[in-house]
């Protein structure tokens, strides 16, 4: 079941050339990032967490969401950037990987938008070093860039895997 703020916030696709994808367009630090919206559950405003005894850093807590207690993951500092203190744009991105679910704390989201395979390139090797692993490519137009991340790849990622096996 898709979330209404989804629903709400996809622009029209383009009816004419290929079919792009709807991304979630999200911020980290200052980098302004992409991720399909079909790994994506939900987006909702920083929850109260209960941190969790000697977790890794980058481990904000666990919070409830409709239900059930999920996992909430500081994005930047799990690759390697400064630590997120979060604001009044902060949001928690749930998503799941289909085995499991978690919650990442991003700087702020800012829309969905159509992105088609054919305007994706390759990430260079050295581009934003954490987050290479798990780049899809990076999108270039004339006002942004972007880098397009595979949450599936984040989420199936060994740091996280290990994460799960302890929750």
């Amino acid at each position: 079941m898709e979330e209404p703020f989804l629903q709400d916030h996809i622009e029209d696709e383009p009816e004419e050339a290929e079919p792009g994808e709807p991304h979630l367009i999200f911020c980290l630090g200052d980098a302004e990032c992409a991720a399909r919206v079909d790994s994506v559950l939900a987006i909702e405003r920083v929850l109260p967490t209960t941190r969790v005894p000697r977790a890794v850093p980058w481990v904000v807590g666990i919070a409830n969401l409709r239900g059930s207690l999920v996992t909430i993951v500081d994005v930047r500092s799990l690759m390697g950037m400064p630590r997120l203190t979060p604001t009044q744009y902060s949001r928690i991105v749930f998503a799941s990987n289909g085995e499991a679910a978690m919650g990442l704390l991003v700087d702020r989201v800012s829309d969905i938008h159509y992105l088609r395979q054919s305007e994706i390139r390759s990430p260079r090797a050295d581009c934003h070093n954490g987050l290479t692993p798990y780049l899809r490519g990076v999108y270039q137009s004339s006002d942004r860039t972007l880098l397009v991340i595979d949450i599936i790849a984040l989420l199936r990622c060994e740091k996280m895997r290990d994460l799960c096996l302890v929750c």
